[in-house]
């Protein structure tokens, strides 16, 4: 642009100039026969002055155009590199705008995601271990026990170290006894009838929590025996191993046995104290609701109350009165809606309410 107006300038100058020129050079009469060769001659000269002033012109024009032309290219030159600079800060721009949003994903897919599998792995290979190790620690554990236990029970061999039997399984779980061990204990316990109760309480608990056949047959047998210092281990594993489906056993015995109804109501004092409860003994609802279940099958059983029609009705000891005394029955208020109730006890329920 500053090329452009000197052009002006310089253009309109040259022409003022010339003008001026024009102005002072007076026209020559050629009819005029006065003038001299000199003049002529002074004529000649400033006609070529200003042919070369003209000419000067002329260059100086065609250079400022040179000039402008040069001016423009440079301008559009400048142009496009601006605008190519612009497009390259666009696209520079929208590349960097791509790699901070793939970047990241680029970071989860091939390296925090096969990060994450390869800790689950390890996650995994460490439970797998631990889990392994825990099987073996127990196996081996489990093998020190069998073989403690093993040894424990061989000394039932010598009765004069039962208590070291009795001491260890009283401190120590029995969930390892295998029927072997029931079937020693067994043995044990039929040719030793008169062992002391704290002895026979562990000896038979062992017995009858192991459910065993041979475990049943050895309880019934002590029905069949009317072994009835040992009647109250035999009740127990009827009632705690699947006492309905003995009902029909209980039948039998309870009419095989001349003190039929002493053997019901010893069932019922069982059920009493582990199940039921009294006012003094509070048991938790499902356990008394079992309880009571147990004793409606017992009390309103026809076969039972036909069996025991004609045996002797138990009393209390120095007491000629039932053993299910007033008190026991507000205890049991269930009792009142059996049949047994009706037999025995409502007529005492009546003299006593």
């Amino acid at each position: 642009m500053k090329f452009f107006l000197i052009s002006i300038i310089l253009i309109l100058s040259i022409n003022s100039v010339t003008q001026a020129e024009k102005s002072t050079i007076k026209p020559i009469d050629l009819t005029n026969q006065n003038f001299t060769r000199g003049q002529l001659l002074q004529l000649k000269n400033k006609q070529r002055a200003t042919d070369s002033l003209l000419a000067g012109i002329d260059e100086r024009q065609s250079q400022l155009k040179q000039e402008n032309d040069i001016f423009k290219t440079t301008i559009e030159t400048n142009s496009n590199i601006f605008a190519g600079i612009s497009t390259y800060f666009s696209i520079v721009s929208i590349l960097l705008t791509i790699i901070v949003i793939v970047i990241p994903l680029i970071n989860y897919f091939l390296v925090l995601k096969p990060n994450q599998k390869i800790v689950e792995k390890v996650e995994n290979l460490e439970a797998e271990v631990l889990k392994t190790m825990e099987k073996n620690f127990e196996s081996h554990f489990e093998k020190l026990r069998r073989q403690k236990t093993t040894k424990v029970l061989s000394l039932l061999d010598d009765r004069l170290k039962l208590s070291e039997v009795t001491s260890y399984f009283f401190l120590n779980s029995s969930d390892n006894l295998e029927e072997v061990d029931i079937l020693k204990l067994i043995e044990f316990l039929s040719a030793n009838k008169d062992l002391e109760t704290g002895d026979a309480y562990i000896l038979n608990s062992l017995v009858i929590g192991s459910g065993l056949l041979i475990a049943e047959k050895y309880y019934k047998s002590i029905f069949e025996k009317d072994e009835d210092k040992n009647f109250d281990y035999a009740i127990e594993y009827l009632v705690e191993n699947d006492f309905e489906s003995h009902v029909s056993y209980i039948e039998k015995i309870i009419k095989a046995n001349e003190k039929g109804h002493h053997l019901l109501i010893k069932f019922f004092d069982y059920l009493q104290k582990t199940f039921i409860g009294n006012r003094m003994d509070k048991k938790g609802q499902e356990k008394k609701e079992i309880g009571i279940k147990y004793a409606k099958l017992l009390f309103d059983n026809d076969n039972i109350l036909k069996a025991i029609a004609d045996k002797e009705e138990p009393k209390t000891f120095g007491l000629n009165q039932h053993p299910i005394n007033i008190n026991r029955l507000n205890d049991n208020e269930y009792l009142r809606d059996t049949k047994y109730y009706n037999l025995y006890l409502e007529e005492m329920d009546k003299k006593y309410r």
